[in-house]
């Protein structure tokens, strides 16, 4: 009898999107599966949702539009204050989804 033991290594929220690379385009389902089930799901009355992953040290909002297909960061954040790196396929969507408190 074999027992085969598979060592987790458990990247963080932000090593995982970084590991993406372009989010813009991509699917959703294929981001999921990287990502994990978002937090937060916010969904709008054209069919297009904000979906949120959450970590201790990182936040990142995605578009996601009625053809299941990312639309671009709606919001990104990180606990060192730095700013979001550019070519991630950022957009505005028209709101904020989060304030600082």
């Amino acid at each position: 009898m074999f027992v085969v033991v598979r060592a987790a290594t458990r990247q963080s929220l932000k090593a995982r999107v970084d590991g993406l690379g372009e989010l813009r385009g991509r699917t959703m389902a294929s981001i999921i599966a990287t990502l994990g089930e978002p937090d937060e799901i916010t969904r709008y009355s054209d069919d297009t949702r904000i979906m949120l992953w959450t970590s201790p040290k990182y936040q990142i909002a995605l578009l996601a539009g009625a053809n299941g297909m990312c639309g671009g960061v709606h919001m990104e954040r990180s606990s060192k204050k730095a700013p979001p790196r550019q070519g991630r396929g950022q957009m505005s969507v028209g709101f904020t989804a989060w304030t600082d408190v």
